[in-house]
């Protein structure tokens, strides 16, 4: 198997940034999410955390494929679930910016 060299330092961050992105707009937030219960929220949220941390640690992962990858992904999973939880509270609690946002649209 031959390795894919990439600049990381330069498309590292932008490539983290997107693969975030993608995973919260695609299971995180959502227009009738204004009225969700927090619990549904958070346990889609908590999903989101694991797959960003999925795929950012394969993505990053260098050398070859071992029993180290699994170690890593378990760290960027836990990393990833814990920013996630930290974001929904401060989103989605009670007068937080996206449930604010949501319930204007939809009232």
């Amino acid at each position: 198997m031959t390795d894919i060299h990439w600049d990381k330092e330069k498309l590292g961050p932008e490539l983290d940034q997107q693969v975030i992105e993608l995973f919260v707009r695609v299971f995180g937030a959502w227009v009738d999410d204004a009225n969700a219960p927090m619990h549904e929220i958070r346990a889609r949220f908590e999903l989101v955390g694991t797959m960003i941390g999925r795929t950012l640690a394969v993505i990053n992962h260098e050398g070859p494929i071992g029993v180290d990858i699994a170690l890593k992904i378990r760290r960027y999973e836990e990393h990833y679930r814990a920013r996630c939880a930290r974001s929904v509270g401060n989103l989605w609690g009670p007068n937080g910016k996206l449930r604010k946002h949501f319930s204007d649209l939809s009232g």
